[in-house]
């Protein structure tokens, strides 16, 4: 599998980590686009990237560039992201996909008319231990999932004038925390079938935290918890009649977990560590992806992902969240 020659779109602080990991993996780094030319060098300088553009137009411009990493604000994720794809670039976009169903659906039909890779960066997707826990699954090792548990709560910035509780920029605990929690429920039950969904709002109108309850079809019950207001135990539980897989802490970066049987005996205890923050496993998904000529990951299809925004729109209407257009 050859290395894409990768481009980032924003030269934030998950840029720094996407590249950092894109360095340990041995992925081919060469440009980063930024609003202040000052910016981008100071990144590229730092990162190894051998190419730095003064705005995002320079960077979806340049010919060699194959495939960007949109590391933009929420908010400006859909727009970006299409601007990549128009202009011939393959895209990983950072979570959360988009702020809106109705954005995430737009992105989807995009890369579908160019026929570009489009992918959404959730890293857990991809991660070893993930990838074990669906084997074991498969194998029948849990029986059906009756319940799934997992808590995401950060004490993150109270600025009220930050970008975490600006409502035009998609702050909140729900898009910027919750998002891995209601991925993960759905990469092992589905869409919901039912929501039950309430929250704590900050002065400026977006969710300190939010409690939610998702009920599937099959009977099966998801309970999620995400905050920013303070630190919880950050753990995930996947829950079958015969046996439970519980997730280390932090589950959505962990490298762990452990299986037990009905009787509470520890079964299997999976541990591969990696180096930097595992945002590699989502690049090299793309570069595999694309080597083999799909245009959407199996394990992270542009529909499950819009499904994914859909459902979080649903939690938004009943805890009053809104974001200005």
């Amino acid at each position: 599998m050859g290395s894409l020659r990768w481009g980032i779109l924003a030269p934030g602080g998950i840029a720094a980590l996407f590249a950092q990991d894109l360095g340990s993996a041995g992925r081919t780094f060469l440009a980063v686009g930024s609003r202040s030319q000052e910016r981008a060098d100071q990144f590229a300088a730092k990162y190894g990237a051998a190419r730095a553009y003064g705005s995002y137009e320079a960077l979806v411009n340049d010919p060699d560039i194959e495939a960007v990493y949109i590391a933009s604000p929420h908010s400006e994720h859909a727009a970006h992201a299409e601007l990549a794809l128009r202009h011939g670039k393959h895209v990983l976009v950072e979570k959360p996909f988009t702020l809106t169903g109705e954005q995430a659906r737009r992105v989807r039909d995009v890369a579908r008319e160019t026929g570009l890779f489009a992918m959404e960066a959730m890293r857990t997707r991809f991660m070893p231990h993930t990838v074990r826990s669906h084997q074991l699954i498969e194998e029948g090792a849990l029986g059906e999932i009756r319940a799934l548990t997992a808590d995401h709560c950060q004490r993150l910035d109270s600025d009220p004038v930050g970008r975490l509780w600006n409502p035009i920029l998609g702050g909140g605990a729900l898009l910027d925390l919750g998002i891995y929690n209601v991925s993960f429920a759905s990469d092992y039950l589905g869409a919901p079938e039912h929501i039950n969904a309430v929250a704590t709002m900050t002065s400026t109108g977006v969710d300190l935290s939010t409690s939610m309850i998702f009920r599937y079809a099959n009977g099966a019950i998801a309970s999620l918890q995400t905050a920013m207001d303070a630190r919880g135990p950050n753990r995930a539980a996947i829950i079958g009649e015969k046996a439970r897989i519980e997730m280390g802490s932090v589950f959505y970066r962990s490298s762990r977990f452990k299986l037990f049987n009905g009787k509470d005996e520890l079964i299997e205890d999976f541990s591969e560590p990696y180096p930097f923050w595992g945002k590699q496993y989502e690049a090299q998904e793309v570069e595999r992806c694309i080597a083999a000529g799909l245009t959407e990951s199996p394990r992270m299809s542009l529909d499950e992902t819009v499904t994914i925004i859909e459902t979080i729109d649903k939690v938004r209407q009943q805890i009053n969240l809104t974001y200005p257009e």
